[in-house]
């Protein structure tokens, strides 16, 4: 059923026909964050008193991605218009393409000198590479509130920074992704695109630039590549109600940089040897729970006619949370979730390869 909290303090589990008060004095959890609105199992007893003496709390396992594939059969969810003989061709596509990439930047404060004068290196750098990668550009894209004005001057001022190279204004890909603080409609999820009020000189500058929804899903070839900016993990611990378990690393984690085993060149120990790391905790929460933000609307405003642009359903190829915490990457079944830093931080961002689902964090 569902954890939900009746009086204060008072957890509930609850379905569809009703539910059961909670006794979590004794109850052992599983790794992962425990918070109002996940979906739970719970083994325990029932008590005289009418409560629900939990012993045990985890989360139900998760479908892999080729396992609701085969459910889902022959629907089109993305729309794509591929027929199911026409996919492995698809995928072969996929494989061969060994040159393609993706550039991740998260937090891209346009009204900050330094930003666009290291994002300036960074395009002076990939506008020689051939084929040109995918600019992922995540917002906020503002340190502080901006006026109207301003932010319309900020648009142009990265409007006119890639028109200073001529091959990535003509042909380069751009995909915008607004933030939680960007101009749009209210502090709810899913976020709407950025206003063309914004956009509309970029867009006349940068003919192939698209400006997405906050989630959004990209599609290459056969891959599919969910993209969310929330602090998700600040709010996830904080609503937490139970502190994270210390248990061993899952076996299938990779740490940023990492070798397969979760080991590094640094010496780290692999992931049998080593405790989890929160954001671990929190990659296998939503992939458990198939949902980017599983916290109460108290918490989290969500718009319910929307509510499906946030389900991970089926399990995506690759989630980018774009958090203001530290960079990570961490494969979970066969998902593969990272984080690509905030940029104004220390100027990192990610190279992602998905022919071979490779991650490299860098710096200007």
């Amino acid at each position: 059923g569902m954890l939900c909290e009746g009086e204060e303090g008072q957890f509930l589990l609850e379905d569809l026909q009703g539910q059961v008060p909670l006794d979590l004095t004794h109850t052992v959890t599983t790794p992962g964050l425990f918070t109002e609105n996940c979906v739970v199992l719970a083994e325990g007893e029932m008590g005289d008193d009418g409560r629900f003496r939990v012993k045990m709390m985890g989360f139900p396992p998760p479908q892999q991605r080729h396992e609701s594939l085969d459910a889902i059969g022959t629907l089109d969810l993305f729309r794509t218009g591929i027929t199911p003989q026409q996919w492995v061709n698809v995928q072969a596509m996929e494989a061969q393409a060994e040159d393609a990439m993706f550039v991740i930047i998260s937090d891209l404060h346009l009204d900050r000198p330094i930003v666009l004068e290291k994002l300036r290196l960074l395009f002076q750098g990939f506008s020689q590479v051939s084929p040109l990668p995918l600019f992922v550009l995540i917002g906020d894209f503002t340190s502080k509130p901006n006026g109207m004005a301003e932010l319309l001057g900020h648009f142009r001022a990265l409007a006119d920074l890639i028109a200073e190279f001529p091959v990535l204004a003509a042909e380069g890909r751009f995909v915008l992704v607004p933030g939680p603080k960007d101009p749009g409609a209210g502090n709810t999820l899913p976020r709407p695109p950025l206003a063309s009020k914004f956009t509309s000189y970029l867009k006349e500058k940068v003919p192939h630039a698209s400006f997405a929804t906050n989630p959004c899903r990209i599609r290459f070839y056969a891959q599919e590549m969910v993209i969310f900016r929330e602090d998700i993990l600040k709010k996830m611990t904080r609503h937490c109600i139970f502190a994270p378990t210390h248990s061993p690393a899952q076996p299938t984690a990779t740490s940023a940089g990492g070798s397969a085993d979760g080991g590094d060149d640094d010496g780290a120990p692999p992931s049998s040897e080593r405790e989890m790391d929160v954001t671990e905790h929190l990659v296998k929460t939503l992939l458990d729970q198939g949902h980017l933000c599983p916290l109460p609307l108290a918490s989290r405003p969500i718009h319910w006619k929307y509510d499906h642009a946030l389900r991970m359903y089926p399990m995506p190829d690759v989630v980018v949370l774009a958090d203001r915490t530290d960079q990570y990457s961490w494969r979970y079944e066969d998902c593969l979730s990272l984080n690509p830093g905030s940029f104004p931080t220390d100027f990192s961002f990610v190279v992602y390869r998905p022919s071979t689902f490779e991650t490299e964090f860098s710096r200007v």
